[in-house]
């Protein structure tokens, strides 16, 4: 099913806003292997979308706020009376302790889109944990009752452009001894060079994943191909030093 709801006007800018070059994925970076998968304990792939046919939870229909509908292999979802964001949630089987959704993103050519995958909440709160792209930048944000907060982002040339999609991904973990969540992002199978304190509104256990596009504008729109969800048991970070494709021991 797909959700709306209004941008409140002083947190539209944040979804264009940097953040200082410290905390930004450098151009001339080497290439990384994506060190966000089972990072934080996702093990088990529980979906895998390409979105070649129609599925109840995509939402798929029309009208005069929104669309989604399936373009050429692609989820196209679009939002017509912003500023505001469009969401589209699937249910995981049961809740879980780690959530990791991967998709692969293209925005639209209006500067102010912003798109990207979320963790949703089985608390039956309407919260969750959100990565995106717009025009040449990342951020990772939460959704609280239909308000989205940027709590980090950074610029990156190369990323966000219309026509020239990306691969993002998040993964979430509640760790209930803290209070709160453990998030991570990558771009293209490289993690944002940022590290995220604990959120301390909690949203974990996660009981969905989403995928969310949001404007500042009158019109944002996006498409989305690929989805990989996984899922695990607890949050049992991976040392950064470890081959994530290896067995553990």
């Amino acid at each position: 099913m797909f959700r709306r709801a209004a941008i409140h006007a002083g947190l539209c800018l944040a979804l264009t806003a940097a953040m200082p070059a410290g905390a930004v994925l450098g151009q001339e970076d080497e290439p990384a292997t994506d060190t966000a998968v089972g990072v934080l304990g996702a093990d088990t792939v529980a979906m895998v979308e390409p979105f070649d046919t129609p599925a109840p939870w995509m939402g798929i229909g029309s009208d005069e706020t929104g669309e989604n509908t399936l373009v050429e292999g692609r989820l196209f979802s679009s939002y017509l009376q912003g500023p505001g964001h469009i969401w589209t949630d699937v249910e995981l089987p049961s809740p879980v302790a780690v959530a990791r959704a991967e998709v692969v993103v293209d925005i639209d050519a209006a500067p102010g889109t912003a798109a990207g995958p979320a963790c949703g909440s089985a608390r039956g709160l309407p919260r969750y944990l959100v990565a995106g792209v717009n025009a040449g930048g990342w951020w990772l944000g939460r959704l609280i009752d239909g308000r989205l907060q940027v709590v980090a982002s950074g610029n990156q040339v190369g990323i966000g452009r219309p026509g020239d999609p990306v691969t993002v991904a998040i993964e979430c973990a509640v760790v209930p001894e803290e209070g709160g969540d453990r998030v991570t992002m990558s771009i293209d199978g490289r993690p944002v060079a940022v590290n995220l304190p604990r959120l301390e509104i909690p949203v974990g256990p996660y009981g969905s994943v989403a995928l969310l596009v949001g404007t500042d504008e009158q019109e944002g729109a996006a498409t989305f191909d690929d989805l990989v969800v996984s899922t695990g048991a607890a949050y049992v970070p991976v040392p950064v030093d470890r081959d994530p494709d290896r067995p553990s021991e």
